[in-house]
C-alpha cells in the first residue's frame, strides 16, 4: 500500500472513531452534529478527512484529464504553489478579522484550482511542441479547460451575488477577484490551445502563428494588469495597503512593459 493510500486509510479510521465517540456521548443526532462541529478535536479530524478527500478528488481529476506528469510539470507546479501559499496568507492577513474555518476551506479550495490552471498551462505549452498528439490527449486537455472554465465562472457569479446582496465587503473580495483572475486564464489557455490545433491542421506552416500568439499574450497581460489595479484600489478603500499584490503587479506590469516594446519593435 502507498503512503498516501495509508493515509487516507488512517484518516477514515480516526473519523469512524470520532464519529463513534460523538454518538456515544450524545445520543440524539443534532447534538452529536453540534459536538463534532465544536469541539477542537472533533474539528481538526473533520477538517483533515476533507483536505484528504479534496487530495483524492485531485489525483483522480490528474488521472483522468491529465494523466502522467512530466518532471517540468512538477517542478514548475512546486515552484508555482510554494508562491501561491505565501500570497494566500499575506492576503488573509489584511482579513484577519474575519478568518474562519470556511474562509480555510474556500482557500484550500482556490489552492486546488490554481494547481489545475496551472497543469493545464503547463500541458498546452507542452502539446506546443510535440509533433504528434493523439486524439485523446485534445479531448481530455478540452474536458479540462471546460471544466476549469465552469468552476471559475461559478465560483466568481456566486460570490459575487452574495456581495452584492450584503453590499459590504469581506474576504469575499479575495476569492471572487481571485476567481475573476483564474477565469481570465482559462480563457487565455483555452485561445492558446485553439492557435495550437490550428498549427497542427497547417502542418506547422501556418507563418503568422508567432503574431497572433503576441496579441493573446498582450491582451492577457493588459487584461491582468487592469484587474490587478482595480482590486488593488478596492482593497486599499476599505482595509488597507495589499502587500501579497505587489508581486503580481510588478510581474504583471514588466511582462506588459517588455510586449509593448517587442511591439514597437
Amino acid at each position: 500500500m502507498s503512503k498516501f493510500g495509508a493515509y487516507i486509510l488512517l484518516t477514515v479510521l480516526v473519523t469512524v472513531a470520532a464519529v463513534h465517540n460523538a454518538v456515544q456521548h450524545r445520543k440524539q443526532f443534532y447534538s452529536a452534529t453540534i459536538y463534532l462541529t465544536t469541539n477542537k478535536i472533533n474539528i481538526l479530524v473533520m477538517g483533515n478527512l476533507a483536505f484528504s478527500m479534496l487530495v483524492l478528488l485531485g489525483k483522480l481529476v490528474k488521472f483522468v484529464f491529465l494523466g502522467q506528469l512530466s518532471r517540468e510539470e512538477l517542478e514548475h507546479l512546486v515552484q508555482n504553489s510554494k508562491f501561491s501559499i505565501t500570497e494566500i496568507c499575506l492576503a488573509l492577513t489584511i482579513f484577519r478579522g474575519e478568518l474562519t474555518l470556511q474562509v480555510l476551506f474556500l482557500s484550500t479550495v482556490l489552492l486546488f484550482v490554481k494547481i489545475f490552471h496551472w497543469m493545464s498551462a503547463m500541458r498546452v505549452e507542452n502539446l506546443a511542441r510535440s509533433e504528434i498528439i493523439p486524439w485523446s490527449t485534445h479531448f481530455r486537455i478540452q474536458g479540462l479547460l471546460a471544466l476549469l472554465g465552469i468552476l471559475d465562472a461559478s465560483f466568481f457569479v456566486s460570490i459575487g451575488l452574495h456581495l452584492l446582496k450584503t453590499k459590504q465587503p469581506s474576504v469575499l473580495l479575495l476569492f471572487g477577484f481571485e476567481y475573476l483572475i483564474l477565469t481570465v486564464a482559462a480563457i487565455a489557455t483555452f485561445l492558446r490551445y485553439v492557435l495550437l490545433v490550428i498549427d497542427v491542421r497547417m502542418q506547422g506552416r501556418w507563418l503568422n502563428k508567432s503574431h497572433y500568439v503576441f496579441y493573446l499574450e498582450f491582451a492577457s497581460s493588459l487584461c491582468r494588469l487592469f484587474l490587478y489595479l482595480l482590486f488593488f484600489m478596492i482593497i486599499c478603500t476599505f482595509y488597507g495597503m495589499p502587500l501579497h499584490l505587489i508581486r503580481e503587479l510588478y510581474i504583471t506590469f514588466f511582462s506588459l512593459r517588455e510586449r509593448v516594446v517587442k511591439f514597437i519593435q
